[in-house]
């Protein structure tokens, strides 16, 4: 009789032996090796209709102003508080968007004195746009803003500060991207808050540009403005924005020229958070 090797299929009566002792030998392997964290495609931040629908946002805005002129220098302080609420419905790629003033309040500090308009006239009043998923704001619809709250901040444009732009592709923890606007947006590590994995981001951004003004109704002028910040975002996967804490450094300088007689330079610092309120 011819001996047989062991290791050999021959050392089985048949291939269902071979075939089930190999199984469980490979089910063996497996449960002696580390298990590995599962992984999951990433997938880039998106504003969607059903996050914002019926969302309600806390804005403040604090800023300290310094303007300079024929070596005097003045100081003042201004702030904003409000509470937006939303309705959001999807419009074809992008999000119809409906939004008022619930609350808000306005004031300046200036020589010692205090000025806080009455802001009644706001509250309510619709503002009407599209929001795309990557945070550009289209507006349609302005409400009226009284004069006195004019005067003090610029309301018009609040709702596309709101949002942070978001990036077009995924990004890693460490990984950044260039957005339009002079933005540069870095993910940093995740964190975790009531069991929720929360995706955590920098986003910094350096402007400089032209801008004309008319002064006494008629004269227009230009200045240059020179802007930076730095800010943070928190963002939930199936909430969307949580907050985005901004500072910001803004410089202003009007030379001479026309009627401005003598050159003007404004520093304004300021500190503005949105937060989602639940």
């Amino acid at each position: 009789m011819r001996s047989r090797l062991p290791g050999r299929l021959s050392d089985f009566s048949d291939f269902s032996d071979f075939s089930d002792t190999l199984l469980t030998t490979f089910r063996l392997l497996l449960l002696a090796l580390p298990l590995a964290p599962t992984w999951l495609p990433a997938q880039a931040p998106r504003y969607a209709a059903f996050q914002l629908d019926r969302a309600r946002f806390h804005q403040v805005i604090r800023s300290d102003i310094r303007s300079q002129t024929a070596g005097k220098t003045t100081v003042e302080q201004a702030g904003r508080d409000g509470i937006l609420e939303f309705l959001a419905t999807p419009a074809d790629t992008a999000i119809s968007i409906l939004a008022w003033f619930d609350s808000l309040a306005l004031w300046r500090v200036a020589g010692g004195e205090r000025y806080a308009p009455d802001t009644d006239g706001l509250i309510g009043g619709r503002y009407r746009g599209l929001l795309s998923p990557t945070g550009r704001y289209t507006p349609e619809d302005t409400p009226f803003i009284p004069d006195p709250l004019a005067e003090l901040a610029e309301l018009e444009g609040v709702i596309g500060d709101l949002f942070p732009p978001l990036p077009g592709e995924a990004l890693p923890p460490g990984g950044s991207t260039h957005l339009t606007g002079g933005w540069t947006l870095t993910r940093r590590s995740d964190s975790v808050a009531a069991g929720e994995r929360l995706q955590r981001y920098r986003l910094d951004g350096a402007r400089q540009r032209k801008q004309t003004g008319v002064i006494n109704d008629s004269v227009s002028v230009e200045a240059r403005t020179s802007e930076s910040e730095k800010g943070s975002v928190l963002w939930s996967p199936g909430r969307g924005l949580l907050r985005w804490e901004r500072r910001i450094q803004i410089d202003v300088s009007l030379p001479a020229q026309g009627v401005v007689q003598r050159a003007v330079r404004t520093a304004v610092e300021q500190y503005v958070v949105v937060e989602r309120v639940e």
